[in-house]
Parts: structure tokens; sequence; C-alpha cells
């Protein structure tokens, strides 16, 4: 019987491309589930027969979320309460990730899927890692040592573990089906050899090759071809004798060179390997007698046997087959104790379920589940493996009675998840399941029409067969290009549109045409980071602006900073974009830089368990009422008795005991949210209380997802959070929970996490090139079974194919995709750099890149398109970067043809470290440390060397003095602008360049200061601005505030790394071969005035008395250790300077020393300063900084010599 739906006729299988609408697309399908029964008089609520799957648990989120809006809207406020039901039974539709679904049939059905409900939910890797090493302590089972050993060896274990495992997990998951390709080891090759008495044809050759028939054949051959190729067949006697000898290492070393071997034998045609052993081509044969025609083809026929005895292309030259053997071992034991039923990995809560489903199904299990659902919804497709599909279309494929239903939406070009099991050949083999029931959705809402057409016209030609481009169709083995096309999208009508230009003459894609061809894709990475730093900062001060209309806003919108997003290829290159804006003073973020369980608010949460897991304790109820969650003064504590019944505090602590006892965890979690000062803000709520409510809430649901799933106990939940804290997670593998409060700053992530969102203005980082030493490859190919062309995966350990084109097909395939998520992201604005770097060659002058091979090329389509296309001129712009190259260098250093020339290149920052070497790196604080070591008493010993808490000073000012404030006050100078600092001080709280630094300072370092000081923030800005117009006297006799600096002529926080060997060789120091010594630091701020460089120290001590006479300061800068520091930071920048501009030119350039104590500064009055503009009352002399040189290099000499005695 054919079920009476509204969806019945729907198409089973969606095709959803970037903004087109997809949730909107799931939504509208249940809102008509829900108006079709309501119109019907259907009472029973059918949505509760749904199933509907994503991939994560934002998305599940915002489904619901979602779902609940549009019954909101149907209910229109009790105007048609029959849709009220569906309100009331919200919560019990299920809405799930695939983990959650799988999760919940386990713990549900524990008898038909013969589940422990107690089991307990681990990682592949940890359990993969404990039995790797139970198989290394058992000795691979007691196999025989020295076997075993060589093995180990040959294979190069030690640096080949972690491919091990990884691959292990990839077979333990069994997300893809693998090819084995049989590789053959050396031993079979040797006794197959020695079975057919091929050394010895092997020997007869050589010999003949010596008397007189060789003796005619190098007679006859080229001069130039003939001797290489004698002298390589009497090197095979090498070989022959191994193969007698069964000498493994002898063979092995020899068939890797002969593999190597190569020559041409004419008319384009080329030899490797065994065949260059062949009597044949033009410049080996010319005239050969009789019985060189017999030798012929006697060696015609060795070589043949040669290549069937040692197959080059599946020979184990380097311990594969022993690494392919651990695998397939510790793939067995692994799964023997998952078996046990102890444990569970969250691949293992799919397979269980697909097993029970599947491969020996339980029908019960299936006819349950086919009752309870009969519509399921699969969300992000693309993303699906194999045994989640089977799993869905066992329950719900059914395309003749329409009983069941199964709706798989997604978008081919968005598959970028290949790294977590993800296969597109899964898609592509849906789409075949589903032929005659597909759709397209063909209308992007998420960018404006001028965008919209920009894009189609990168990603479609349409003067090619199937709109060809470098992105689209992509070609996936297995599958056809006609399966995998792009289809153009069309813009909706003004009525839906979501974003409209305010300026007619806004283009969409901006892209920046650089001129120079760059040496190395590093400086390529630079120059772009540079040219994104320099267009954000004339957004930041209004020099160019975009605004627009958005949908249902009557104003008119400007973007803000917060409205930018730069979307890089990994984690180095979001830091590297940190870095640039940071030091151009532009908020930015990077999205989810240290995870919610590295923030203070996880550690709140594990002393909150730690302590209810010990709640008999004083210890810990103290430790309870201390925290966040209570906020009690010491003062206040005794007040309070871990005994009593009366205040509120005890007895809420009580109600969670019950509560975890009861295995209520949602409810406890609802408490301390509700009941608690944890959420509760003082006046105006501020984005750092936003920050942590939304990481406290995050933490929350994660932890009782976690205990829903697993059924957990509080010491196990403590011992996950535990876990989670010190996982570490890269930008692709964390999960997208709800997007953090975000302050007004640049958002900075990696494509993979950027899908899924949007921002008015994209900026693209990424230049898809690949590393040199990739390990844990794989990639799909299409071979020859009994059953026919199958799709299958290789993974790196059975990798035998020699030339890589299938693996390098499908690594552009990855980028295409990669490509598209990134494009695509944005709503008003794209950026795109249009450069080349390395060195031109014959064959291609682009780079073999994602980016050159795939955007660079059809960005030179699109701009001589543009130039016959007017449609497109709205679409693109292609500028000039040099337009907005930025006028005010950050860095005080000279322009390149300022320097003099002969003069030796700087010695800062080195530019090639030696491989192999050990590098020993000094700093102030160690060399420092290491003299007083020497020489001081223990009492001296324990002194720290930098700031610290003054203890036995009284004070009368509110800002406590402590190493954490000196560093929290260097961090508002190192990312403030100074200017702000000019402005009144209620100006300078409101200054968006202060908000920034002051809430990235206190993120960094949290400040604690008594709950009855004044506003701390007001105490910081005035301190800072009495510092910072302070006059500071100069070494020409004009004075400055800092605050007047320009950009230009300061660097704030400069780095260095000096090389030393050669100092420390001028020095007379011994050194030890293989050592190399580095002193790296970094000068709080370097600054160029009048021609001259100074260095400026910021000091944030509490001196006594309040006492920053010229006199006090002095001696506090002798008293604790400052000079030495002077010296160093002294030597540094004369040794730079003198890089630059030769001796003479330093002398002149070196302006001097300041040491600001930053609390007893103001105005004229020259308190709190300590400079050392002049050594003397002369001029600096060569002589003055030998002096300061031989300081230096003393205290690093006897730091050399102990850290080698260290190292040795």
């Amino acid at each position: 019987m054919i079920m009476e739906h509204p969806l019945a006729n729907h198409p089973n299988f969606i095709e959803a491309s970037a903004g087109t609408g997809k949730t909107h697309l799931i939504i509208q399908m249940l809102g008509d589930m829900m108006a079709h029964d309501v119109a019907n008089q259907i009472k029973e609520n059918r949505l509760l027969h749904f199933l509907v799957l994503t991939f994560t648990e934002k998305a599940a989120g915002e489904l619901k979320t979602r779902l609940k809006l549009k019954i909101l809207e149907l209910y229109e406020n009790g105007k048609h309460p029959e849709y009220y039901q569906y309100l009331r039974d919200l919560d019990q539709v299920t809405i799930s990730t695939i983990h959650g679904f799988c999760n919940m049939v386990l713990t549900e059905y524990p008898v038909e899927t013969q589940n422990n409900p107690n089991v307990k939910l681990t990682s592949n890797e940890e359990l993969i890692r404990k039995t790797f090493y139970d198989l290394k302590r058992s000795q691979w089972e007691g196999r025989e040592k020295e076997s075993l050993a060589n093995d180990i060896l040959l294979s190069n274990l030690k640096n080949h573990e972690d491919l091990v495992v990884s691959t292990t997990s990839k077979l333990l998951a069994d997300t893809k089906d693998y090819a084995f390709p049989t590789l053959v080891s050396l031993e079979e090759c040797i006794a197959k050899a020695n079975k057919t008495n091929l050394s010895d044809a092997l020997t007869t050759i050589c010999d003949a090759l010596k008397g007189p028939t060789g003796e005619a054949i190098a007679a006859q051959g080229a001069k130039g071809s003939i001797p290489k190729w004698m002298g390589n067949w009497q090197s095979l006697e090498l070989l022959a004798n191994a193969i007698r000898s069964q000498d493994i290492k002898t063979v092995s070393r020899e068939l890797k060179r002969i593999s190597k071997l190569n020559r041409s034998l004419g008319n384009k045609i080329d030899t490797i390997g065994f065949d260059f052993f062949l009597l044949k081509g033009n410049t080996i044969v010319k005239n050969l007698d009789a019985a060189s025609l017999a030798l012929q083809g006697k060696i015609e026929s060795v070589v043949h046997s040669l290549k069937e005895v040692f197959p080059f292309e599946r020979l184990d030259f380097d311990g594969s087959i022993f690494l392919q053997n651990t695998v397939t071992e510790l793939t067995s034991k692994t799964k023997s104790i998952i078996e046990k039923g102890e444990s569970i990995t969250y691949d293992q809560l799919i397979l269980k379920v697909h097993d029970a489903i599947v491969r020996n199904p339980n029908r019960t299990l299936v006819q349950s589940l086919q009752e309870r659902f009969q519509v399921c919804i699969l969300d992000e497709f693309q993303d699906t493996d194999k045994n989640q599909y089977q799993i869905f279309k066992t329950l719900f494929y059914d395309q003749d009675t329409k009983s069941r239903m199964l709706f798989c939406i997604g978008d081919p070009k968005q598959s970028i998840y290949g790294f977590r099991g993800a296969d597109i050949g899964i898609y592509l083999e849906a789409s075949r399941d589903f032929e005659g029931s597909k759709a397209t959705l063909e209308t992007n809402y998420r960018s404006t029409k001028e965008l919209i057409h920009g894009l189609n016209s990168i990603f479609h030609d349409e003067t090619k067969e199937l709109g060809e481009t470098h992105f689209f169709p992509i070609e996936e083995p297995g599958s056809s290009k006609e399966n995998y096309l792009y289809k153009k999208v069309s813009s909706p009508d003004e009525a839906t549109i979501k974003y409209k230009y305010a300026k007619p003459e806004e283009q969409a894609i901006h892209i920046f045409e650089f001129q120079e061809r760059f040496h190395t894709v590093n400086k390529t990475r630079n120059i772009w980071a540079e040219t994104i730093r320099n267009e954000i900062k004339r957004i930041q001060n209004k020099e160019t602006t975009l605004s627009y209309f958005k949908k249902g806003e009557r104003e008119t919108k400007e973007v803000k900073l917060k409205d930018i997003a730069i979307l890089c290829g990994n984690k180095k290159e979001t830091e590297l974009v940190e870095f640039y804006l940071t030091k151009a003073g532009i908020p930015c973020s990077i999205y989810k830089q240290r995870g919610i369980y590295q923030s203070r608010e996880a550690d709140q949460v594990q002393n909150l368990l730690e302590c209810l897991l010990g709640s008999n304790s004083s210890q810990s109820y103290k430790k309870i009422l201390f925290s966040d969650i209570f906020s009690i003064h010491p003062n206040e504590i005794q007040k309070f008795d871990e005994h009593s019944i009366d205040s509120y505090e005890k007895s809420l602590i009580d109600k969670w005991q019950r509560l975890i006892k009861e295995n209520r965890y949602a409810s406890f979690f609802r408490s301390v949210m509700d009941e608690t000062k944890l959420f509760w803000q003082e006046g105006d709520y501020s984005l750092e209380w936003e920050r942590r409510r939304t990481n406290f809430r995050q933490i929350f649901q994660k932890l009782l997802e976690i205990q829903l799933k697993t059924n957990c106990n509080l010491q196990e939940l403590l011992a996950t959070l535990r876990e989670l804290k010190q996982k570490k997670q890269s930008p692709e593998e964390e999960p997208l929970f709800d997007r953090e409060t975000e302050e007004d700053s640049v958002q900075i992530l990696t494509i993979h996490a950027s899908k899924g969102l949007e921002w008015p203005v994209v900026f693209l980082f990424y230049f898809g090139n690949r590393g040199t030493n990739l390990t844990n490859k794989e990639y799909p190919i299409e071979i020859e079974t009994p059953e026919g062309k199958q799709r299958k995966w290789i993974l790196e350990l059975w990798d035998l194919n020699p030339d890589k084109e299938d693996e390098e097909n499908h690594f552009l395939n990855e980028q295409k995709r990669l490509l598209y998520v990134a494009l695509t992201r944005p709503n008003l604005r794209l950026y795109l750099p249009k450069l080349l770097w390395g060195k031109l060659t014959k064959e291609d002058s682009i780079p073999k890149s994602g980016y050159g091979q795939i955007l660079y090329r059809e960005l030179v389509r699109i701009q001589s398109l543009r130039n016959e296309d007017p449609s497109l001129t709205k679409s693109f712009v292609f500028r000039d970067p040099n337009g907005i190259a930025e006028r005010d260098h950050t860095n005080p250093h000279p322009s390149v043809g300022t320097q003099k020339k002969g003069q030796s290149s700087p010695i800062l920052y080195p530019s090639e470290i030696k491989i192999g070497r050990v590098l020993l790196q000094h700093s102030y604080t160690s060399l420092q440390a290491n003299e007083k070591n020497a020489n001081a008493s223990q009492d001296e010993k324990r002194k720290d060397l930098e700031e610290t808490l003054e203890e036995g000073i009284p004070s009368t000012f509110e800002l406590p003095s402590s190493a954490k404030i000196g560093n929290f006050l260097h961090n508002i100078l190192e990312l403030c602008d100074f200017s702000t600092f000019q402005l009144d001080v209620d100006a300078i709280l409101k200054s968006p360049s202060w908000k920034w630094a002051y809430q990235k300072s206190f993120s960094r370092y949290p400040i604690e200061v008594n709950h009855n000081e004044p506003n701390i923030e007001l105490t910081v800005a005035s301190l800072l601005k009495d510092a910072m117009t302070a006059k500071l006297n100069l070494a020409t006799g004009n004075s400055i505030s800092l605050s007047e600096l320009k950009e230009e002529e300061k660097s704030a926080e400069l780095k260095f790394h000096l090389f030393l060997q050669n100092l420390l060789k001028e020095s007379g120091a011994s050194l030890t071969e293989g050592f190399e010594h580095y002193l790296k630091g970094a000068i709080d701020l370097v600054f160029v005035k009048e021609g001259k460089f100074y260095i400026v120290d910021y000091k944030s001590n509490l001196l006594p008395n309040n006492d920053y006479s010229k006199e006090a300061v002095a001696n506090a800068v002798r008293d604790k250790g400052y000079l030495f520091q002077k010296s160093v930071y002294s030597f540094i920048l004369f040794e730079y300077l003198k890089s630059l501009f030769g001796q003479k030119g330093a002398l002149e350039k070196f302006g001097g020393v300041y040491y600001l104590f930053l609390r007893g500064m103001s105005g004229d009055k020259q308190t709190g300063i300590y400079s050392d503009l002049k050594h003397s009352d002369s001029e600096w002399t060569t002589e003055q900084f030998e002096g300061i040189k031989k300081e230096v290099m003393a205290y690093i000499r006897n730091a050399s010599d102990q850290l080698e005695k260290v190292y040795s």
C-alpha cells in the first residue's frame, strides 16, 4: 500500500550548491508535511516518524531552531491551534548527527546489537597505541630477534610509527574499500633466482663480454655509449655473486642502482632498469658479427628472466612488507579488544549498527526501526561514507511502494572531508540509485547577483562542451565527467534577494594582479599577507567603504572588521596572517584558536566536577566557594561551614550531588547555569562576559552529550573532560559548535573550518602547495575485478604506482573542491591574488599547486574574457597591489637602497640552518642565570630574574605589582596604536584600538584585583597615557613622547636571533663540531628619530615609596641586574646596524637605551626614566662597543661551554 504522504512525489536525490538554501529546503519539506496533515485533518504527529540527520551538532542545533520558527510561523500566535501539537512534541522529533543516531540504536537496542550498555567510549588511536605497545613488548609474538631487528631497521619503523597507527585506524574504521597490491620480498626473489640458476646465466654472459665477443661488440659500438654499457654489465657479476650467497643487503643495493639506469634506443624509445642491458640501440649496435648476434639473444632471454624474478614495481626494497604485516596484526588485535565489548570508538558506533542492520541483519531491530521512522532526510550527504549510506539505504530505500522514503541532500563540489572517511564515490553511486528522482537547487540566496555571475564565470565556461574549466567537471575514478558537472546558479528576484550593494558601481570580485614573479611560495605568502593587511587597513581607516542593503533591514549597512574573513589552507598560514594584521594594529582572531577545552572556563568546570567528586572534603567545598560559580571573597569564608545546612551555597551543592546520584545530568548542568553567579554580570554585558557564557554553555552541552551516549558516572565524565583538555585539535578536525561571540575583529580560519559559514567579505589566502615529505596519503583508482571494474582506494603503505599520476589527480580534485568551498563563502565581496612564483621552466611557468593549476589558470581566462564581455565588469576588477602599498612600514629598517654595498648581510634571522646540527639557544635571562648560578649563594639563586611581586613594599597605587601585570601592560603597548594616548582618557577607553588591545591582553593575562578596587581599565589607561605622553630627551638634544612616533618610526616587540658561531670563534672559544649557538630574544621597542636608533625597555616595577626620581631609577637598574640586559640589547642593535651601515655608520646611528618605569612617568618631569644616550660625555666609540661585546661574549662563552656538556 502506498503511503499517503505529501513527499511521496518529491525528488529523493537533491544537489544543493553553496548558498542555494539546503536548510530552507529541509524545513520546507517538514512544513509541507505539517500543512498537509492539518489540511487533511490527520491527527497523528507524523513529524515523529521523521529521522533528520546531518554532519555536525551545530548543524543539528540550527535545524531544530529553524523547525521551531517554522512551527511558530504556522501557529500564528494561536490563530491555528491545530499546529500546537507540533510545538508541544518538538523535543521528540529526531534531528541528530549520524553518530548520535547510531548511539541511540546501540543504547535502546542493546540485545539486538549485542552492545554492552557500560561500554567505555575511547578513540581508535588510544586503543591502537596500547596494542602497539603490547606488540613491541612481546617482540612481535616472540619472533627471532636478529630477523626482527633487521626488519625494524630496514623499515625505519621508528619514523613510521605514526603512519602505521593512522593506517591501522583507517582499516578499523572501514569507511572505504581498499585494494592491497602484493609486494614481493627480496628473500622470495633470491630464492626464485637460485632455483632458476639465474646467477649462472649472468656469469656466463659477463664472461663472454670479457672475451673476443665482448671486444667485437665494444669495437663496433659508439665510443660515447658502449663503455658505460660494458661497465654496467661487468657490475652484474656482483649481483650474481650476491644472489648465490643470499646477501640481501648487496642485492638490495645493486637493484636500487639498476632501477635508476636509463638510456635511449633511438627513434624516441627510452629504456629503464633491466632493459638498459639489452644489446639494442643505434649507439650500441651498429654491425654485430655472428657470435655477437648469438649473445644478443641470450642477453634478451636473461633480461626477461631478471624482470620476472625481480619485478621492480612490486619489489620491497625498504621493509614495507614488515610495516604492512604490522598494520595487519595491529588491526586484528585491536578488533579483538573491541569485540570484548569493554571499549568502543566513534567508528565502531557506526560499524556495530551496520553489522546489525546490513552485514548480519537482526530482523527485529530492522523492523522496529522501520516502524518507528518512515522518512529519513540525510543532510550533507557528500560527507557520508559507505557504511552510513548502506545503513540508511537498507532501512529507507523503497522506490516501489514508497512506504518508506530516503532523501539525500548534498553537494559533491563541497566534499572536503575525505580525511574523516567521506568518499565522494558513495555520492556518485547513490546518484545512480536514484536515477529518475533527482533535482537540483539552482538559486543562490547567499550572495549579490554580481558575485553570483562572477562565480558562475569562474566555474563554468560557456564556450566549452560541458562548460569545462580547470575546476569542473571533476573526473573521479569509477565515474564520468557527465556525473560531476557544475550547474550554473541563478540569483533570486529583487523581492527575495538577501544582499544588494548600496552603490551601483561596486564590483564583486577584486583580483590583485602582481607583475613580479616571486622566488618562493614563502615569499609569495608574505607579499599577499602584506597586501591583505593594507586593504583591511584602508577599510579600518575608512579610506574605502562597502555599503549594502540587507533584506529585512531598512538602514544601509557598512562593512565592519567583524564582517571580514580570511580563509587559509592550514594553521601555519592563519598564524602568518595574524602576525601581519596584529603588527598593523588590526583587531583579529584565529577562529577557535585555542579551543574551549583549553580555556579558563574548562578549568572552572573541571574544578567543579573534582569538588563534587570529593565533596566531603573541606578543601573541595572551599574551592567551589572561591570559584566563579559562587565568587565568595576570601574575607567572607569564615561565614561558611561545610557542615552548615543554612547557606544557599551548601543547599545547592547538595542538590547537585542528588541530581548526579539520580543520573539527571541535564538538570544538574541547567542548575549550574541558572542558579549560580556563573552568568551573573554587574552592569552592562561585556564581550568577555558573552565569551565566557558561550564557552560554559558549549562545554556543558558536550559533557551532557557524552554522558547520555556512554551513561558514564561522574568520575568517568571528569576523566573525559581531562582528555579533552589535553587533546590538541586542528581547525580541520574541530567540531563546529556555536560560533564564539565576536568582537569587531577580522576572523582568520582554515577553509575546512569555514564550511557552512558565510561573511560579507572574504579574502582567500591559499596556494595549495604540497609538502615534499607527505605521509599517510590515500587515493582512489579504478581496477579490474572478477565482478568488473570497481572503485578502490590505495593506502600509502600499499602504493606501488611509480608515476603517482592517480594520486596527483586525486590531490587536484581535492583542491578543486576546497577552492570551491572558499570562493562561495562571501555575500558581497571576494578578494583573490593573481600571482606566480618559482623558477621558469620550459614545460610550464605555472606552479604545480592547487592554486596555480586551477584558480590561476581561470583568472587568466577571466581577465581575457572581461575585455570582451561588458557584463563581467560589474563582477570583476583587476587591481594593482602597489596602489594600496603601505607607505608607513612598521619596522624601522632602512630600505634596501640605503644599504651600503659591500657590507656583509645581516646576521640576524639566519636564512639557513644546517641539517644535523644541534642548535643551542641562549637568552638574556639564561645567560644571567648561568653567571649567577656559577658564583651566587643558594639564596641568590632563588631570586627571580624577571619582574615578580614586590614584597614588603607598601602601595597606595591601585594596580598591584607582579610578572603578570608586567606582561599585561607590555602586551597592550605592543598592540595599541601609540597615537591613541594623545586622546583624553575617556576617549582612549572608547577608541577601537584601545578596546581591542585591552581585550586581547586581558584574555591572555587575566589580572586579578580585589573586588573593591576601582575600575581597573581606567587605572591602566591613565597610567599608560602618562607614560606614553611623557617627554624623552633624545641624543640630539631634542625631546619627544612615544605617542608622537609614527608607525614607520617604530617596531614593537622586535625579535632577534643572532648567529653566535663566528663571534665565539673570534673570542677564542673551544667549539665542539656539530653544535651551533644562537642568541634569541625580543626588545620591547626600537624607534628611529632624527636618524638615530633607540632601544626602549618597559618596566612595570613598583619602586619603594613610589620614588621614581633619577637616582632611585638608576639604583633599581643597577640592583636588579638590568645593566647587563642593557649591554645585550646594545650589542644586538649595534651588530645589526653595523651589518647595514658599516662600523662608522652604526656609531653615528646608534642613539642609546631607555629603561621606562611606567608607573613613575609623567609630563616633562623626567621621572621614571633611565637613559644611556652616550656611554660617556663623548659620542659612542668603537672601543666602548668592543667593551660591551667582551662583556656579553664572556657570559656567552661560559654558557656555551656548559650547554655543550649537557648535549654532548
